[in-house]
């Protein structure tokens, strides 16, 4: 059976104060009930892992989509796929939301500090495979959820489809060893994009 992950951004947040805030937003009733929506639509599924950044609304989204109510051994906080490696990058990355917000991943390949975009998106997807390896039960264990952030997720999903590194392709390989295939599926947005890739070898 394919290992299959399945990428969402975090649902609608209230937001409490200006971005300097946005760290503690949390979901809004009209974020919850999408994400009660969207865990229907997939079909009430049950994950082997649940990965999410660690910002509030994305671990709310989390929770709900994957039909989890209270603390799981399963659920597990990946900081990289929000925190930069330093406050220096971090500031470059705010500021790149401030001024482009919710625009394409292409208006922020445009942009002149793109390359820490890149860089970024690297290696939260290193960090990501390391908590495959970590955490995936041996023998088995094929659905995943990765819920993140607007821009960032389609970077680090992108990141991986059109340009893994040799660390990617070398730990991404050793999973699929593991399984018959390998799918990942990026369902971003309600009406958003869908990426999918299977290899089969």
């Amino acid at each position: 059976m394919a290992l299959v992950i399945t990428c969402l951004r975090h649902a609608h947040s209230e937001k409490t104060g200006g971005f300097e805030t946005h760290r503690s937003w949390q979901l809004s009733e009209e974020g919850r009930q999408c994400a009660a929506r969207r865990r229907e639509k997939l079909g009430n599924p049950t994950f082997d892992l649940v990965l999410h950044s660690p910002l509030i609304r994305a671990r709310q989204t989390a929770f709900i989509v994957a039909g989890l109510w209270d603390s799981a051994e399963n659920v597990v906080a990946v900081p990289e796929l929000f925190d930069a490696a330093t406050p220096e990058e971090q500031a470059v990355l705010d500021k790149m939301f401030e001024e482009l917000g919710h625009a394409p991943l292409e208006k922020y390949h445009e942009h002149p500090n793109a390359d820490t975009l890149i860089e970024f998106a690297g290696r939260a997807w290193e960090a990501v495979i390391w908590k495959l390896r970590q955490k995936l039960p041996i023998g088995g264990g094929n659905k995943i959820l990765l819920v993140g952030h607007g821009v960032l997720l389609p970077a680090i999903v992108r990141e991986w489809l059109i340009s893994p590194n040799e660390f990617n392709e070398r730990m991404t390989n050793r999973i699929l060893k593991e399984c018959e295939g390998f799918a990942t599926i990026s369902d971003l947005e309600d009406g958003g994009i869908c990426l999918e890739r299977l290899i089969l070898d």
